[in-house]
């Protein structure tokens, strides 16, 4: 079929060493005893932050099939892609994307798009350190030991996001481009396998570019 392009893509990443986030905490709540001043003692819970731990290594395989047609009644071509990403983390993710391209005369197109993602939390994922057994956390993890990371990224969530790009080609050499996307993640799953609700951004997303050849 002259009008349709099949392609598949499989890509394998091997990561090794330091991997955390640095910027990224984990809560605990501990209890702090302090004298009463009664020859008693009165214990009080404060919430400490510990750096997290992952693993030291990561092994991540994604397998990428896209589908391309053409439709002559609209002159237009239909793209549509799955995305599948797996990794030793536990994370198993899927997404779907559908976009449209049509030239509108000679110098103009347009391409209104949809993309959804998902993806399973980590097995290291946790809310807060509480409950996991471990007496004091490292301040400078290094990967062994129990892991455990409270970053969103980790978490069991959804993500919708559409919008439209713009392109007008000016001559051979330079050409003008807009897009606008909006974006609204959410998570998913049992409470200890997502985050907050205020972790997930939603997002109006505004680019604008020039592009030129010599």
């Amino acid at each position: 079929d002259k009008d349709t392009v099949v392609s598949a893509n499989l890509t394998l990443g091997f990561s090794e060493g330091y991997l955390n986030d640095q910027y990224k905490v984990v809560q605990r709540t501990d209890n702090v005893s302090i004298d009463d001043g009664m020859g008693g003692t009165i214990n009080l819970p404060v919430d400490n932050l510990y750096r997290e731990n992952r693993p030291d290594n990561s092994f991540r395989q994604v397998l990428q099939l896209e589908a391309r047609r053409y439709i002559e009644p609209a002159d237009g071509v239909i793209d549509g892609i799955l995305r599948l990403s797996h990794d030793d983390y536990g994370v198993f993710s899927q997404t779907v994307q559908i976009e449209w391209r049509q030239s509108i005369g000679e110098n103009f197109q347009i391409f209104p798009f949809i993309r959804y993602y998902h993806q399973n939390a980590a097995d290291f994922f946790v809310r807060s350190l509480d409950g996991l057994p471990i007496a004091t956390p490292s301040a400078n993890p290094d990967g062994s030991g129990i892991n455990y990371s409270a970053d969103y990224r980790l978490s069991s969530f959804n993500s919708l996001s559409g919008g439209v790009r713009l392109r007008y080609q000016f001559n051979d050499n330079i050409s003008a481009s807009a897009a606008f996307e909006r974006y609204v993640m959410s998570g998913n799953g049992s409470a200890s396998d997502r985050s907050p609700e205020l972790a997930y951004a939603s997002a109006n997303i505004w680019t604008f570019g020039i592009s030129a050849e010599f």
